[in-house]
């Protein structure tokens, strides 16, 4: 009887494509595990509370405000769909109430300037006078090309510049205030 061999480069083929398949495994676990950690808990740099009923917000639920020809930006957030509606009714006057507005003189305040250095986006050295308000707090840019990416995740990018990042910690894990189908 004749025993079945296989050929060392075969062997070696099949060697490669197993290590390959099990370090992928591992990578993806790694990945996986990460994004929940950073899904529990996050971290929100703007309202907290829904303007219109003062329960928690869902930070999947805001309108965006924009004051383009200022470079004013901001999202103000709320507790779920049904409040979509009074928040944008209001929304230059809630972005100015929420961001704007010293909480204990009710006097406006100047937008907090975060002086990064450099550009959150790609890390580069900030371009004199490109720069953006956001929530009331100025961030400084490379480029006019910045403020897109900046504005679609500005959570992410504000982490490493807010002075005091850990006060707006925000538990994602916690759900909204109320009902994800809205007030009557």
């Amino acid at each position: 009887m004749r025993k079945a061999s296989f050929t060392l480069p075969f062997q070696l083929t099949i060697l490669a494509l197993l290590t390959c398949f099990v370090g992928y495994g591992a990578i993806a676990a790694d990945e996986n595990k990460g994004d929940k950690e950073e899904a529990q808990v996050n971290y929100l740099f703007g309202n907290l509370k829904c303007p219109v009923t003062g329960e928690r917000v869902d930070d999947e639920v805001f309108a965006e405000y924009a004051d383009k020809d200022n470079d004013v930006y901001g999202r103000v957030y709320m507790c779920c769909p049904g409040c979509e509606k009074k928040v944008e009714a209001n929304l230059e006057k809630l972005y100015h109430s929420l961001y704007r507005t010293d909480k204990k003189t009710g006097e406006e305040k100047k937008p907090l300037d975060l002086k990064n250095e450099n550009c959150p986006i790609s890390g580069k050295p900030v371009a004199e006078g490109q720069s953006i308000e956001y929530n009331g707090m100025i961030v400084h840019l490379c480029c006019p090309n910045c403020v897109k990416p900046f504005l679609a995740s500005p959570d992410k990018h504000l982490v490493g510049l807010v002075p005091d990042a850990e006060d707006y910690k925000y538990d994602r894990s916690a759900g909204s205030g109320s009902s994800k189908e809205g007030h009557n």
